[in-house]
């Protein structure tokens, strides 16, 4: 029935509303454990440790990462093809611009809310280490989003939802979700979808194989 992406800010509730609304909705959840699994059958072992990178480096075009993002888009893609699922970040928003069966979001928090909320679940030992880890996973994303999709992190016109989890709860955020899934089947079946990407048999299979593991 539909796709969902969720972009968020770190420290927000982002991660918690994806694990409900696929619960909810009986969707895969395509996190970041599950596509590193996709991209190491590629061979593509450092996707992780160059996206988390402290020095920036998405800030700087090479080939290299060129190539890894291709390989992270062509998995955005063949999962959103497979339908009833939610994307958690990775820059799916952008990969899945203009499809109509898909909902992209972006949940956001206020910044000392999000430090707080890194310290409590125990992501970082002090409140300044805290600070810090929000601080650098902003300008990864905002490097990331600007040098592969040419989009600026905060640009609202790319979302279908934004959400402040200060003021909506992951529950009310999930049910408002439902209620646009819902809302999917009265919209006009002539403009494209993710039923009509081409299909990636070689990825697809890839992708089969490391669901039949969980």
């Amino acid at each position: 029935m539909a796709v969902i992406t969720i972009s968020r800010e770190y420290g927000s509730a982002g991660d918690i509303i994806a694990e409900k609304i696929a619960e909810s909705l009986g969707y895969q959840l395509v996190n970041k454990k599950l596509i590193e699994e996709i991209l190491i059958k590629y061979g593509l072992l450092e996707f992780d440790d160059l996206y988390n990178s402290e020095h920036g480096v998405w800030g700087r075009f090479d080939s290299e990462k060129n190539r890894i993002v291709k390989m992270l888009n062509k998995t955005i893609l063949a999962f959103a093809r497979r339908d009833n699922c939610v994307i958690l970040g990775r820059g799916a928003f952008a990969v899945l611009q203009d499809q109509t069966n898909v909902i992209n979001i972006f949940v956001r928090e206020d910044r000392y809310r999000r430090i707080n909320n890194v310290f409590a679940r125990k992501e970082a030992g002090n409140i300044l280490e805290a600070e810090d880890m929000v601080e650098q996973h902003d300008r990864v994303r905002s490097a990331f989003l600007q040098t592969f999709y040419g989009l600026k992190a905060d640009d609202p016109s790319m979302f279908d939802l934004c959400i402040n989890t200060e003021l909506a709860d992951p529950g009310m955020v999930c049910s408002l979700l439902e209620e646009m899934v819902k809302n999917l089947s009265g919209l006009s079946t002539d403009r494209k979808s993710t039923y009509d990407l081409e299909e990636d048999a070689i990825m697809q299979s890839a992708i089969d194989e490391v669901l039949r593991q969980k």
